[in-house]
């Protein structure tokens, strides 16, 4: 387990930016935290560290894909409740396609969790109006 303090949306980029060497692909991170927590600004600097730069909430679309020189699968499961729903959009196809897959609002289907193999929970959580600790666990 690993716990980080930030205490700025850029401090919380740069983590990514750190965490981000240790992953490989066929990774998963599942994050957990509430709506603001700054699952997003983790997830730029991961997928910065890999040479992607365009990240943007996938809150409407689902799942974006950034492509740098390894691929970033970036969902947002706020709208998912169930595993078949998963299925239904191709989820699972994406764990196969050998990238590293961030995942937002992943308590939403606690299922989820036995279904992966590579994959690490991501604790954030808003401590004051800028800072959050985030906690790296398994």
């Amino acid at each position: 387990m690993m716990t980080f303090i930030s205490s700025s949306p850029e401090e919380t980029i740069e983590i990514g930016r750190q965490i981000a060497s240790y992953l490989r692909r066929g990774d998963c991170l599942l994050f957990r935290g509430e709506m603001g927590a700054g699952k997003t600004q983790l997830t730029k600097g991961i997928a910065g560290y890999f040479g992607a730069n365009d990240v943007v909430s996938p809150t409407f679309a689902i799942v974006n894909e950034y492509e740098g020189s390894t691929p970033i699968f970036h969902f947002d499961l706020f709208r998912i409740s169930s595993l078949s729903e998963l299925y239904e959009m191709g989820f699972f196809d994406y764990i196969e396609r050998d990238g590293i897959c961030v995942i937002e609002w992943s308590e939403n289907i606690p299922a989820l969790e036995s279904y992966l193999e590579n994959r690490c929970i991501v604790e954030i959580e808003k401590t004051g109006d800028l800072t959050r600790t985030i906690t790296f666990i398994d």
